[in-house]
C-alpha cells in the first residue's frame, strides 16, 4: 500500500462492501489509510445490497457508505466525512 499512496493513489469501494460474503473487499476496507478512501456506486455490476442484481446509481452511496462504516467499525458520518475530505483533496489537483 506504500507504493501506491506514494504516488498519491486512493482507493475507492463500492458495492461489494455490502456484501455478506465478501471477505476481501471488507478485508481491504479495514486495511487502508482513512486519508486514501474513496466510495462510489460507478461499477454497474456492483450495486449494493439491498439492489443487488439491479441496475446501480449515485443515489445507492448511503449502502456503499455504511457498509464501509461497519467494516471499518466506524460511523457513516466519520466515513461521510473523510471521503468528503479526501474527494475534495483529490480531484483539486487534477
Amino acid at each position: 500500500m506504500p507504493i501506491y499512496r506514494d504516488l498519491g493513489l486512493h482507493f475507492s469501494f463500492a458495492g461489494p462492501v455490502t456484501f455478506a460474503n465478501a471477505r476481501k473487499p471488507l478485508a481491504a476496507a479495514r486495511a487502508v489509510p482513512t486519508e486514501l478512501l474513496l466510495v462510489e456506486t460507478d461499477a454497474p455490476d456492483q450495486t449494493p445490497t439491498p439492489h443487488r442484481g439491479g441496475r446501480n446509481e449515485p443515489g445507492y452511496l448511503p449502502h456503499v457508505i455504511a457498509g464501509l462504516a461497519a467494516a471499518r467499525g466506524e460511523s457513516p458520518s466519520e466515513i461521510i466525512a473523510c471521503t468528503a475530505r479526501n474527494a475534495r483533496a483529490r480531484f483539486a489537483t487534477w
